[in-house]
């Protein structure tokens, strides 16, 4: 835990994008559907474990935490937890249609 980094977030906002891109096809394939929803609830569980993680981070490694917040490369990446929020709850919306 020493050395997460919020740039795992970045991974939450890929996973939603399939699953967005899977609910908005044109086409309807055979289990595209479930599919989209397996990706989904992925997306959900690994954003919920990287808060988690990163939240641990932040108490346990402060020192290391304010390192990635200063670090030019690293910092932009705080912005990419809201963005995996956001786009969690976009690909949900997108599939509720």
């Amino acid at each position: 835990m020493g050395h997460i980094g919020p740039n795992w977030f970045a991974s939450v906002m890929g996973t939603g994008i399939v699953a967005t891109a899977g609910a908005t096809l044109p086409i309807h394939l055979t289990g595209l559907r479930a599919f989209t929803e397996v990706v989904w609830v992925l997306a959900a569980v690994l954003l919920t474990v990287l808060v988690l993680l990163v939240g641990g981070h932040w108490l346990r490694h402060p020192r290391v935490a304010r390192t990635h917040a200063r670090n030019p490369q690293m910092a932009h990446f705080y912005g990419a937890a809201p963005m995996a929020l956001m786009q969690l709850v976009e690909s949900a919306a997108a599939a509720a249609d």
